[in-house]
């Protein structure tokens, strides 16, 4: 590809044939004038541990792995779209400086989705000089404007990608918050990134929403391509890349940003938005690793596709990573490289998904010496690792968050059955040896071990349970090493095991001791039932929640399930950057502590889910549909650190 196969687009805002297309898109929705009314249903958070939550995931995952290379849409989205690039060095150039918004990880549950998406639909947002809270705009120092380009980072939307799911968990929350806005023709513009999420449906749905130049309610799509580059000065792009499910970067997607590199002047600044923070993830995936020669390569595996392109194509050129952007790990953390703090590496996760702690993200970062080398510091993580571990302790009330319920009664169903099973065999030899006494009337009056072990030396389907169990909690350890993985997923099994046992004697010592029913009485057996899956459910919950925080408070481990089971909506981030003509960036971490949201037992239901939230039906043309009921949507924003500024020429 050579520069001449590049279609060149200008975005002026007003000036431009592009964003005055189909102006009146955007008010095609009127307000609803009851919850009724939305033409979207609200959603929960995803309950991650829900076992048809994992089942349907992890199968997405599977099939869109095994079959993403195959069909990947890429090769076919070269043929089809054409080759372009946005130019928006002449606004920029005109009005002396520009704005954009950068969001990662977002479609999630309604509060923690609909409260970043108002924030960002905001004229302004202002803080005060210490940056501790928004304050009136009239009296503040620091003053922040919307942007005028809107980059979504990745996983527009959890768990899996449909239409439906996009309107439900992305494109409703953010028509919410900004139905559309005075003047079309300044409508702010939206480029989004795929993740992995997005991936798993490959990208039809992306496709259909991203890159048709739709309206997402105010905001409008201008790409054509799952990737794209943005000219804001000489000096400066924006590029926004497509790693699939972590594969290679495909060849068209190569020769188009061999393309953009060799027309930008030696030495440009890029603005690098990706998927996934590879440079974080140099350490957080291979920290286990002991050797250090096995270490390096394990870190050039998780670099490469970066690091490729940033050999490549970006150096080739003697152009710079400024500014690295990506979301996946649900949080705020910044990097910046050794020397004159022009290179910041943030990752930037905090739209709407699911929390994931901070008190293990490393502290230094040291990229493979085949790219490089380069060193990072962390300068600041949000929340700070107080708030993280105190918010990890509280996995170990697993059982207690509603959406954990369905793996508590998994884990009871699992119980059930073993008992089901182990109890029916030990009938059976009770009448063929004559005693009459099942395994239940002896634990009743003890916890006899040996009778245990003779009913499982004659149940080869319950050994055959224990067996399947301890092999899943294998699989599920996170230690990378075998010896550590099998030791590790073993305890877990036999605690789970013990469990059950003394959870069978303590049901045989109640009901057949203290209510004497008979082994067979009907009572007996429904209570039993009851019992093993209630209590038992709740018991093993439990000791799921304290495996997950012994393992990440003594290994390091679980990092990502940790706070995965508690499905959090707290703690959300977005960046906002100010470029000015003169060559400097002003980056501004924007962050909400406590999102509005219902913490009560009632039954789910779309009013609970907006319980936190008052419907405007008169809101005007433009405004937001919902506001919070206990005060004011600035008063939620405070900036996590101070202005981050960098001087790129």
């Amino acid at each position: 590809m050579n520069n001449s196969t590049l279609i060149r687009r200008e975005h002026d805002w007003s000036n431009s044939a592009s964003a005055q297309a189909d102006p009146q898109e955007q008010y095609s929705v009127p307000v609803p004038s009851t919850l009724k009314d939305l033409d979207f249903t609200p959603q929960p958070m995803v309950g991650w541990y829900s076992p048809k939550e994992l089942f349907v995931a992890g199968f997405r995952a599977v099939v869109s792995g095994i079959f993403g290379s195959y069909a990947d849409k890429r090769e076919i989205e070269s043929v089809l779209a054409p080759s372009e690039w946005h130019d928006y060095s002449g606004y920029f150039q005109r009005n002396g400086e520009i704005w954009i918004d950068y969001v990662g990880d977002l479609g999630d549950g309604w509060d923690p989705t609909y409260t970043i998406a108002r924030l960002l639909a905001e004229d302004e947002l202002a803080f005060d000089a210490n940056g501790m809270g928004s304050i009136a705009k009239s009296d503040a120092p620091i003053k922040t404007k919307r942007g005028n380009i809107l980059v979504m980072g990745g996983d527009q939307v959890y768990p899996t990608s449909s239409l439906t799911e996009y309107g439900d968990r992305l494109i409703g929350p953010y028509r919410s918050a900004l139905p559309s806005v005075a003047d079309a023709d300044e409508a702010p513009h939206l480029y989004v990134v795929p993740g992995n999420h997005d991936w798993y449906d490959g990208l039809g749905s992306f496709f259909q929403l991203f890159c048709h130049k739709l309206w997402i309610g105010g905001w409008k799509t201008q790409q054509k391509r799952s990737y794209f580059s943005l000219r804001l000065d000489e000096q400066l792009w924006v590029w926004g890349i497509d790693i699939q499910l972590n594969a290679n970067i495909d060849k068209p997607q190569l020769d188009y940003f061999g393309a953009i590199a060799e027309l930008m002047p030696r030495g440009s600044n890029i603005i690098l938005c990706t998927a996934e923070p590879s440079w974080a993830y140099v350490e957080m995936h291979t920290h286990q690793e002991r050797d250090p020669v096995q270490k390096e390569r394990q870190k050039e595996k998780e670099y490469n596709n970066l690091g490729h392109l940033q050999k490549t194509l970006i150096e080739k050129f003697d152009h710079n990573i400024t500014v690295a952007l990506a979301g996946d790990a649900h949080n705020y953390t910044r990097y910046e490289a050794d020397g004159d703090g022009r290179q910041q590496r943030f990752v930037s996760g905090g739209g709407g998904a699911s929390l994931y702690p901070t008190h293990n993200m490393p502290e230094t970062l040291k990229l493979p010496e085949k790219f490089g080398g380069e060193t990072c510091q962390r300068k600041a993580i949000f929340p700070g690792r107080k708030a993280s571990k105190r918010l990890a302790i509280r996995s170990l009330l697993f059982p207690f968050f509603r959406l954990n319920w369905g793996f508590s009664a998994f884990i009871g169903t699992f119980y059930l059955l073993l008992a089901w099973v182990i109890q029916s065999v030990s009938k059976i030899s009770a009448g063929a040896s004559g005693s009459g006494a099942t395994l239940l009337d002896k634990l009743a009056t003890q916890f006899d071990l040996l009778a245990i072990v003779r009913v499982l030396a004659h149940s080869p389907i319950s050994v055959t349970f224990m067996f399947i169990l301890t092999l899943g909690l294998i699989a599920f350890s996170g230690f990378q090493h075998p010896a550590k993985r099998i030791v590790h997923g073993v305890l877990h099994a036999l605690a789970h095991i013990v469990l059950f046992l003394f959870f069978m004697r303590a049901i045989a010592f109640v009901n057949l001791g203290i209510l004497e029913f008979d082994v067979d009485e009907w009572r007996q057996v429904l209570l039993f039932g009851v019992e093993m899956l209630v209590i038992g459910g709740f018991l093993g919950g439990m000791v799921f929640g304290l495996y997950l925080w012994i393992s990440n408070r003594l290994f390091d481990l679980h990092d990502n399930e940790i706070l995965l089971c508690q499905s959090d909506p707290d703690y959300k981030n977005f960046l906002r950057f100010h470029i000015k003509a003169d060559g400097t960036m002003t980056i501004y971490p924007v962050g909400v502590t406590k999102v509005p949201h219902d913490t009560s037992w009632a039954i789910d239901s779309v009013e609970r889910r907006l319980s936190s939230w008052s419907l405007q039906p008169d809101a005007g043309r433009g405004e937001p549909w919902f506001e919070p009921k206990s005060g004011n949507i600035e008063t939620l924003s405070s900036l996590i650190e101070g202005p981050i500024s960098i001087s790129y020429r």
